[in-house]
């Protein structure tokens, strides 16, 4: 088939993102043999500056274009993200936040404080319960140093410690600044000290604390009591920038909502990525718009708004908002707005598109930040653009890209599939991607698949996929951090594309297992087998999720066990019918009566020494039978044992989770914390274990 001047332009463009890939035979990881699929792949860029409503979870309540006003019910613990966790004074250095039912709850020592810089006019507000009242209270940090603060707080001890002539005294300290007199030390000074008021265990109490210039006023108002005013003046250099928030030190407390108001800090909005300005309402009072800025701001705002009634006259075009995203004198809010504009309205084609393509090789980065945002949902994952690269090929991916959209529309319309640079009807497709080297690329945030199968199969394993990452995060509590993600499932149609890259890639002596995972490099290998699919790769999928979500390796039997449990074709313990998943079900067939047998006849290995074994160096007979038993011993701790049990098995996880193991030591460190964890209950883990798989 000849091509055509876009076909061959398009063909070069799936070689771009190939640029950065290591030679063959030289594998990142350090393996000997030819780089992964997806070791091409570039990061994408960072991101660009975030306004101030899209940098907050807590409530803007007011904002003038200076100053701010935050508030913070504590309702989603999703909130405590506006913050950042520190160490308030080096003493004890156990303990923090967390956020249940409307209450931010405070215990041992830590703090936290508003990801915004504040300059010295500000104030803080909190009602409290002290569930233990000594060493808690507000805190007035430098930004991005955790030893330099005025803390605010109420019936000391731990300064107390360093001072006996405190007492325990209601204070204002300034801390750091001061040479320590000895290592482990926190030197602070008085600005200000109460006896009053004298608080007891559980009384409820609201704090304000405000600052203005070097003057700090702390106000400690007890329900049913008078209120104390605390004031004083820093003792030596006033401090004049802060990030505000909370801190407990040997103490506990439950604080309501948190009030904070203040004159924002421009330079450190400017060296943290946060525009102070609202992008929700280009026309918020705040931003401080006039002028032809106003007038585009009003565009946008007016083109969101827009419908099929909008009358032709008031009605503002694609061309006008897409001007607006290469408009370097314009504030990148607006911009930000246009471009997100656009997406909502799904522009398609014509001479807007044209004007978002040619951005791809502006001058000015955010604006090809921008457009690259506004195009890549519409593009294949094949295309690749660097907006740092150099500008010879970010010119000709903004061609190859305009190519592509207005050829788009009329072959979708006869049904066509896009594969390197053609147009191809589906079975064409297939037949082209049946060649692993070609192989169907299919990906999402969380999930990137690669197989030769059909793109029907492709379509219907990913499916699968994301259903089980779904049920996953359901089960682990979590989803793996975005760096760790998206997790790789490569699928091949046979064998021997199977066995030819394990020889390929450093991998020879997995050749002959037919599926593996590879947790140092985020990758599962599975051979297709249509009896068993989705669920070997659903199976494999689960390790390398356990591994990225808890940063930890686990023991063998766990994690062949919770891949199991999440799957297993030969256990039939899930089905998938291309729209519903379901996972731990119990186990039926060949296994499961093998299991039962062992039960039965004694042969059962108890559980401590089960989890002693090796299953390398096992029979083909026993392996086959351990298994089998890490599925039901996994099995039965998340679904059939009694609570009491269940509840000391998570309390194993969670030990497993606070250790940094090695795949050597994992095994043996886990059977101990497991007897540990479950000293004078291991007869009855046993006795309650073999009765159940007795029934299977």
């Amino acid at each position: 088939m000849p091509r055509t001047r876009t076909q061959a332009l398009l063909c070069c463009a799936l070689t771009l993102g190939a640029l950065a890939a290591p030679a063959a035979g030289q594998d990142p990881g350090g393996r000997a043999g030819r780089p992964l699929p997806f070791s091409d792949d570039r990061l994408p860029p960072p991101p660009l500056s975030a306004p101030l409503d899209r940098h907050f979870r807590g409530e803007i309540v007011a904002f003038d274009g200076a100053r701010i006003s935050l508030r913070w019910d504590w309702i989603d613990a999703s909130q405590l993200a506006d913050f950042d966790a520190f160490v308030p004074v080096r003493k004890g250095l156990s303990g923090g936040f967390e956020v249940a039912a409307g209450v931010l709850s405070a215990r041992g020592t830590g703090g936290l404080r508003l990801r915004l810089g504040m300059l010295d006019d500000l104030s803080v507000r909190v009602a409290a319960k002290l569930v233990e009242p000594h060493d808690i209270g507000i805190v007035l940090a430098k930004p991005d140093v955790s030893d330099e603060s005025i803390v605010c707080l109420v019936q000391d001890r731990l300064f107390t410690a360093f001072d006996a002539g405190a007492g325990n005294a209601n204070m204002i300290n300034k801390i750091g600044g001061i040479p320590a007199t000895a290592p482990g030390v926190t030197e602070f000074r008085y600005v200000a000290r109460s006896k009053k008021p004298a608080l007891a265990r559980g009384a409820q109490v609201r704090f304000d604390v405000r600052r203005n210039g070097p003057r700090t006023t702390f106000t400690i108002a007890p329900d049913g009591a008078a209120a104390v005013v605390l004031s004083g003046k820093d003792p030596d250099t006033a401090m004049t920038r802060f990030t505000p928030g909370l801190y407990v030190a040997g103490g506990a407390a439950e604080f309501a909502s948190l009030e904070i108001e203040g004159a924002i800090d421009a330079a450190w909005c400017a060296a943290h990525d946060v525009l102070p300005q609202i992008a929700a309402d280009l026309l918020h009072p705040g931003n401080r718009f006039e002028g032809k800025v106003k007038g585009a701001a009003r565009r946008v705002e007016d083109y969101l708004a827009q419908g099929p009634q909008t009358p032709p006259k008031e009605r503002v075009g694609d061309a006008v908002v897409a001007a607006f995203v290469g408009q370097e004198e314009l504030p990148l809010v607006i911009r930000i707005r246009a471009a997100e504009a656009l997406m909502e309205k799904g522009i398609a084609a014509g001479t807007v598109v044209d004007r978002i393509v040619d951005l791809l090789d502006a001058g000015d980065r955010p604006a090809r930040l921008l457009a690259w945002q506004v195009l890549r949902p519409g593009l294949p994952w094949h295309f690749r653009y660097d907006p740092d690269g150099a500008a010879k090929d970010r010119r000709e991916a903004a061609m190859l890209v305009g190519h592509y959209f207005r050829e788009r529309d009329d072959a979708l319309a006869m049904g066509k599939v896009f594969v390197e640079g053609y147009w191809m009807t589906p079975s064409r497709a297939d037949a082209v991607r049946a060649d692993w080297e070609r192989a169907w690329d299919w990906r999402s945030p969380r999930i990137r698949l690669r197989t030769n199968l059909t793109g029907d199969w492709a379509r219907w394993y990913f499916a699968a996929l994301e259903a089980a990452y779904a049920e996953m995060v359901r089960v682990v509590g979590r989803e793996p951090p975005p760096q760790n993600l998206p997790l790789s499932v490569l699928v091949f149609r046979g064998k021997d594309d199977f066995t030819a890259l394990c020889n390929e890639s450093g991998y020879p002596e997995k050749a002959a297992w037919g599926r593996f995972v590879d947790l140092e490099k985020n990758c599962a290998f599975v051979t297709f087998d249509k009896r068993s699919a989705p669920f070997w790769a659903i199976g494999q999928m689960s390790k390398l999720f356990l591994r990225r979500a808890t940063d930890r390796y686990w023991p063998s039997w766990f994690a062949e066990g919770r891949s199991s449990w999440f799957g297993n074709p030969s256990y039939r313990t899930g089905s998938w019918d291309g729209r519903a998943l379901v996972v731990g079900k119990q186990a039926e067939g060949h296994e499961a009566q093998l299991l039962r047998a062992a039960a039965q006849g004694g042969d059962l290995p108890d559980v401590a020494t089960f989890m002693g074994q090796d299953p390398r160096r096992l029979t083909a007979g026993d392996r086959r039978r351990w298994y089998a038993q890490a599925w039901a011993l996994h099995h039965w701790f998340m679904r059939e044992a009694p609570e009491g049990i269940r509840g000391r098995f998570a309390r194993w996880q969670q030990g497993m989770e606070s250790r940094e193991l090695s795949p050597r030591n994992v095994d043996a460190e886990g059977r101990r914390l497991f007897l540990r964890v479950f000293a004078g209950r291991v007869k009855q883990v046993d006795d309650g274990f073999l009765s159940w798989v007795k029934t299977l």
